[in-house]
């Protein structure tokens, strides 16, 4: 249930961010992907990809962090960096 919040928050972080600009650094970690996202919402195409990352970079930043701590936050960040999570992790 709070993946979905999450995921919905996401959603509306899209929907307003839509109207701004943002520089996307690509080196940043992201922890759900941009074609999940367009698959599991109903987000147009017209939608671009600039805002979008930058929507799941905040809303992660922001919620998920809340929600699973620091701690584990960056475990997860480095484990997905540097390709070394184990399955429990995932």
């Amino acid at each position: 249930m709070k993946v979905m919040n999450m995921l919905y928050l996401l959603y509306l972080s899209i929907l307003i961010l839509n109207e701004k600009k943002f520089d996307t650094n690509m080196t940043d970690v992201l922890l759900i992907s941009e074609n999940y996202l367009r698959s599991a919402f109903m987000i147009s195409d017209n939608v671009q990809s600039k805002f979008i990352l930058q929507a799941i970079k905040t809303s992660q930043e922001i919620y998920f962090q809340s929600i699973v701590g620091t701690c584990l936050y960056n475990i997860l960040l480095d484990g997905v960096r540097n390709n070394t999570l184990n399955n429990s992790e995932l």
